[in-house]
């Protein structure tokens, strides 16, 4: 998808904007409990969460109907994959600021959300961007630069995106695991502003898609983003800068 028409700056931003979280999920009901819950008890007021399940037999949308939350939205039907269902997530969102939290995140404390907008925010910032780490302890740096030309180096559990984003991007809803990589790749070369919070926002899941798909899935994909944004050799060289490191990454683990 061509992203090269999209506007940066930000207008008649609020002092408190409305946050929407959109999480999608498919019988994930073992887990979708604590992410509610960490959702439900922000202490930031504006917030709506959005849920976007995909057919779950599970019970998981009995789940979601026996929360009390005020501003949870609630669909459910068949999709195509997980970028469709955020795709969805997205249309449905009022908010000015979207963060996506997976159905086996949460929010690292209830005071998340009132710490990333108790100082002000740049009038053209597009992503506010913060730390994750996994449940079992590992951690995922926020990091924008050079490495981003070769990794997907935000994490959607930590970074809020501003709403102009979207007004004329979509996740590729083909893409196997990668496809918020295209954003933020886009966010990068584009030098869009960002502000980063030095702050953990989110705990993630060990077991989420991206810890499930191989090397030759997850660099495929990032080819074919790379593919809308630069030039072919360029393209080439990264995809094996890629496969080396993760080659180098498997085998010093093996060793250890």
């Amino acid at each position: 998808m061509a992203v090269s028409t999209i506007f940066a700056v930000v207008v008649n931003a609020s002092a408190h904007p409305l946050v929407s979280i959109i999480t999608v999920v498919r019988n994930g009901a073992s887990t979708l409990a604590e992410t509610l819950s960490s959702v439900r008890a922000q202490t930031y007021p504006h917030i709506e969460h959005v849920i976007v399940d995909g057919a779950s037999t599970d019970g998981t949308p009995e789940l979601v109907h026996s929360f009390n939350h005020p501003r949870l939205h609630f669909l459910s039907e068949a999709d195509r994959g997980i970028y469709d269902a955020m795709n969805k997530g997205i249309s449905r969102a009022q908010g000015q600021w979207l963060l996506f939290l997976g159905a086996d995140d949460r929010f690292v404390d209830d005071d998340v959300l009132a710490d990333v907008f108790a100082k002000p925010v740049s009038p053209d910032c597009v992503a506010l961007i913060g730390s994750s780490n996994f449940l079992d302890g590992r951690k995922l740096p926020a990091y924008l630069g050079w490495r981003t030309l070769v990794f997907n180096t935000l994490h959607h559990q930590a970074v809020l995106y501003h709403r102009c984003l979207f007004d004329k991007f979509r996740y590729r809803a083909e893409m196997t695991v990668m496809a918020d990589y295209e954003l933020n790749l886009m966010i990068y070369l584009r030098r869009m502003n960002v502000q980063f919070v030095p702050r953990l926002i989110s705990l993630c899941g060990s077991a989420g898609i991206s810890q499930r798909t191989g090397l030759l899935a997850t660099q495929w994909d990032s080819y074919r983003i790379r593919a809308t944004q630069l030039s072919p050799l360029v393209n080439i060289v990264l995809t094996c800068a890629g496969i080396g490191n993760a080659l180098l990454a498997f085998v010093l683990r093996w060793r250890s």
